[in-house]
Order: structure tokens, then C-alpha cells, then sequence
């Protein structure tokens, strides 16, 4: 009897090989450490960056497209890229959520966790970039709605000082008028 079949075992138990694993086969491929430990992996990733789809690109998209849903187009979710095109990226809001997902890395490929090719390289300055440009839409939306409040609130008392103008009204009832105002 040949010496060798004797200590080979057979198919299906294997043990991975180690320090205490003394048959000297390898650890099936799940079991092995990743071949650059020196990589950037996110965490829940399956490793690295997906080379397909780039986060500037992506994140550009979002920014000028995004009201079309051709972000999601671009990130091969054609179902929601089709319900964001006929909503007009829902009225604005999804345009805004889905910007700040690409942005800060939570909207992915369909059918792959890893980050967008570009996102570990480029996230800090795009995260402030964004933050600034948040920060100045507020700035000019509060401006524009306080500015058409003080044009409807001027509007209104030019038209009650024509009304007056174009009335036969008596000092007392002037008087009168402007206190009700006031």
C-alpha cells in the first residue's frame, strides 16, 4: 500500500492550512486575507473602488442632471432614473437627497457595494464643497423669500395709499384709516 494515500484525506475535508494545520493545503479563497491589506476598503465592502462608475462623474451628474434622473441612469437604476425623470426628480426634493448621496458616497452602482472609482481621493474637499454650497443656497433662498415678502408688504400698502389717493377722504377719516393700520 503506497504511504502517501494513506495520510492524503479525502475530498471535501480538507482543513485550511495554518500554523496547527499540518496536511499543507491552502485555505479555500474565502478564508485567505486580502492579497494588499494596504488597499482602502470601506466598510461592508467587498474591497476596493468600483472601477465602472466614477464619483466625480456621478457626483457632476447629480448636480446638473439631476432633475432628469440621469445620475441614476449613469448608476444603472433605470427603473428609479425613469420615476425621477417623470416627477422632475420629485419636484426638486429627490434631486437634493439623491446630490447628497452620490456626494457623500451612499448611492452606489445597482448591484455592487463598492464606493465609486475616485471617492476615497476626492471625498474630503467634495464633502466641504458641498457643505459650502448648502450653506449658500440657504443664504440665497432665505434672501429670496424674505425679498418677495417685503415687495408683497410694500405692494400692499402702495395699493391702500392709491385707493386713498383716488378717494375723497376727510382729515378725520385719514386719521382714522392709518390707525386701524398701524
Amino acid at each position: 500500500m503506497d504511504k502517501n494515500t494513506d495520510t492524503l484525506p479525502t475530498p471535501g475535508t480538507e482543513q485550511p492550512s495554518g500554523p496547527n494545520n499540518t496536511t499543507g493545503h491552502e485555505a479555500p479563497i474565502s478564508d485567505r486575507p486580502a492579497a494588499n491589506p494596504a488597499s482602502p476598503q470601506q466598510p461592508g465592502t467587498t474591497g476596493g473602488e468600483n472601477p465602472d462608475k466614477n464619483y466625480l462623474v456621478a457626483l457632476l451628474i447629480s448636480y446638473f442632471l439631476g432633475n432628469l434622473g440621469i445620475d441614476r441612469f449613469y448608476l444603472g437604476k433605470v427603473g428609479s432614473g425613469i420615476a425621477k425623470l417623470v416627477t422632475l426628480g420629485g419636484l426638486g426634493i429627490w434631486h437634493v437627497v439623491d446630490l447628497l448621496l452620490v456626494a457623500f458616497g451612499k448611492l452606489k452602482a445597482k448591484d455592487d457595494d463598492r464606493p465609486l472609482e475616485g471617492f476615497a481621493k476626492n471625498y474630503q474637499w467634495v464633502k466641504l464643497a458641498v457643505i459650502i454650497v448648502a450653506v449658500f443656497n440657504v443664504v440665497v433662498v432665505v434672501g429670496m423669500i424674505s425679498l418677495f415678502i417685503i415687495l408683497a408688504a410694500n405692494g400692499s400698502l402702495d395699493e391702500r395709499n392709491d385707493r386713498m389717493d383716488r378717494m375723497d377722504y376727510g382729515p378725520r377719516q385719514r386719521q382714522l384709516l392709518d390707525s386701524d393700520i398701524n
